[in-house]
């Protein structure tokens, strides 16, 4: 892959990430706001290019939803791969947990999550599916 092309394929991941974030908070009536920048490295084979965030209005915040919208982005990366069933996305997401391959604001947020919180968040961002592709297309666009 050239630069040009991790940096395109990195800025998409990050924008599906963080509208995972987005569409679960929001089905739970909360205000989120996701945000996209690029990252400065040297190195974009072994480096992130794109990092993001989501500022979240917490007023209707609870240990659940905490949890749900921590796991969320992930969950939205995996589901981003065709054909990936509902089965292997969650050993993919317990994997990549146990292994640390998370930033540490989910990872923390994420703390004691379960099966059925993955099957909660699966389930609201399947339905929202093309919400979130469309709000990931807008992420790259203000931020290219």
């Amino acid at each position: 892959m050239t630069p040009q092309e991790i940096e395109v394929r990195d800025m998409r991941k990050v924008a599906i990430h963080e509208m995972g974030h987005t569409v679960v908070a929001r089905h739970y009536g909360m205000v989120a706001l996701p945000i996209i920048t690029p990252t400065i490295t040297t190195n974009p084979l072994e480096e992130r290019t794109w990092v993001g965030s989501t500022g979240y209005d917490t007023t209707h915040m609870t240990s659940l939803r905490r949890r749900r919208c921590a796991i969320a982005g992930m969950v939205a990366e995996f589901m981003d791969k065709p054909n990936v069933s509902k089965w292997a996305l969650e050993e993919a997401l317990e994997s990549s947990y146990y292994n640390e391959e998370w930033s540490p604001s989910d990872l923390e947020a994420a703390e004691g999550w379960s099966s059925a919180d993955f099957r909660a968040v699966y389930s609201i961002l399947k339905r929202n599916w093309a919400a979130i592709e469309k709000g990931a297309a807008s992420l790259v666009r203000k931020a290219a």
